[in-house]
C-alpha cells in the first residue's frame, strides 16, 4: 500500500525521519549557505549526503538507487571546491 508523502512521513519511523532530515533538508540548508559561507555550506551539503547515504544503508540494507541523489547535491562539491581554490596561496602573485 503507499501512501502520499504527506501521510508517509506521519507514519516513517525516527529512523526514516532522521533520513529526511539528510535529503532534502540538510541538504538544502547547505546550499543556502553556501551562498555567504562556501566552504561551511559545501560541508553541510556534503555531509547531509553521506548521512542521507548510511541511513538509507542502515534502514534499507543497500545504498539508494539512481543518480539524481548525487546530482541533487553537485553544487555542494563545487562549492568546497571554489572555497579550496579561494584559500590556497598564489605563486608569484604580489
Amino acid at each position: 500500500m503507499r501512501f502520499p508523502p504527506s501521510i508517509a512521513l506521519l507514519i516513517a519511523g525516527p529512523i526514516e525521519r532522521l533520513g529526511v532530515l539528510f535529503f532534502p533538508v540538510g541538504i538544502s540548508v547547505g546550499m543556502i549557505l553556501a551562498w555567504w559561507r562556501e566552504g561551511l555550506g559545501g560541508s553541510i551539503t556534503v555531509g547531509s549526503l553521506l548521512a542521507f547515504y548510511v541511513v538509507h544503508l542502515t534502514t534499507a540494507g543497500t545504498f539508494p538507487k539512481g543518480w539524481a541523489w548525487l546530482a541533487f547535491a553537485a553544487p555542494g562539491f563545487l562549492f568546497l571546491l571554489s572555497s579550496h581554490l579561494r584559500r590556497r596561496p598564489r605563486i608569484g602573485v604580489a
